[in-house]
């Protein structure tokens, strides 16, 4: 028996979406980490030249106006946008992300940016062709019903609008990446201790979520037992018998995850005719970091978009081949 079919069998988890599993705990979905939104833009952080990649990479992509941002987590990429269009909506299925969304535009006086919920079994409030264009910035795999939300997207963008899609794909994830874990903390006292089981040729991904009644720290430590750091190796079904009566709740979130493949065919399906698989303007801004001698980099932001900017828009309209699971843009047909 294996781990997963022994909490199946001994915790019977609850199956719930991706929301209630996760998205409603998480005070930051980033940790706080992003440029801009939590901390400042640091020009010797590769990590801040990736995020003004994605910046220019959706901008150039969507063509800008009045954007539809899905799923934006703590504000992103809504926030680091915002200023360079007419409007951007911020929907997401969490409450708490919208609330989240919510403070941060205001914290950062950021008033052409709005974040509304929606209810996953119902239409998008919004009438059709709202939106000039739609940022889906890893999350359309996190929903329980991608394809009926491509249909949406379709439904709400303008004839002629595009669709940015960035989306993990699951075949980066072969031959060893099958298994993770992660520990989300819910308060001082407890914390959730995550399970993935990456389901690659199923194009699925089981994540088994047990909230226990330790800090993030006692959690860590309890399967650690001097062992660093904490990986999916840590776990054993041992381990966990002995964890048993700490668990206060077990969940299930098993949600599709759609190859380029598989995402290709249901953008066809929903009524896009102009699909094109791409580079992306942060794979570009990483490779510039890389060139860029620590020396002869810029000394801020407006230097670094300088940059980033021309390179990311040829990005956008370079092709990748659809067996890497690219970025894609998709149009609606200009009718």
């Amino acid at each position: 028996m294996d781990i997963f079919d022994w909490i199946k069998k001994e915790l019977r988890p609850t199956s719930c979406s991706s929301t209630e599993f996760i998205y409603d705990k998480m005070d930051s979905q980033s940790d706080f980490c992003l440029p801009m939104i939590y901390i400042p833009f640091d020009v010797n952080n590769r990590a801040h030249w990736r995020d003004r990649g994605w910046a220019f990479d959706f901008l150039f992509a969507t063509g800008g106006g009045k954007l539809l941002d899905f799923g934006p987590g703590d504000g992103w990429p809504s926030l680091i946008v915002a200023p360079y269009v007419e409007k951007v909506v911020g929907l997401d299925a969490s409450p708490r992300r919208v609330d989240v969304c919510t403070a941060n535009a205001a914290r950062l006086r950021i008033t052409n940016a709005e974040f509304v919920h929606y209810q996953p079994d119902q239409k998008f409030p919004f009438e059709n062709n709202s939106f000039d264009g739609i940022m889906a910035a890893s999350s359309v795999e996190e929903t329980d019903n991608p394809q009926e939300i491509l249909h949406e997207f379709y439904r709400v963008l303008r004839p002629g609008g595009r669709l940015r899609i960035f989306y993990d794909g699951l075949s980066k994830y072969k031959n060893g990446g099958e298994y993770d874990l992660w520990i989300q903390p819910i308060d001082n006292d407890r914390g959730m201790l995550i399970l993935s089981n990456r389901l690659i040729s199923n194009e699925r991904i089981d994540m088994y979520g047990m909230t226990i009644d330790m800090s993030e720290e006692n959690i860590e430590e309890h399967f650690l037992k001097g062992e660093q750091p904490l990986k999916f190796e840590n776990i054993s079904i041992k381990k966990l018998e002995n964890t048993r009566s700490f668990i206060i709740e077990s969940k299930l979130c098993s949600i599709p995850h759609p190859s380029g493949k598989t995402l290709y065919g249901w953008l066809q399906d929903s009524g896009f005719d102009n699909i094109f698989p791409t580079q992306n303007g942060a794979d570009v801004a990483d490779k510039l970091f890389n060139l860029t001698p620590e020396n002869e980099r810029p000394q801020n932001i407006e230097g670094v978009d300088k940059l980033i900017r021309p390179l990311a828009e040829i990005a956008v309209i370079t092709p990748a081949p659809i067996e890497a699971d690219p970025v894609m843009t998709a149009v609606k047909p200009d009718i």
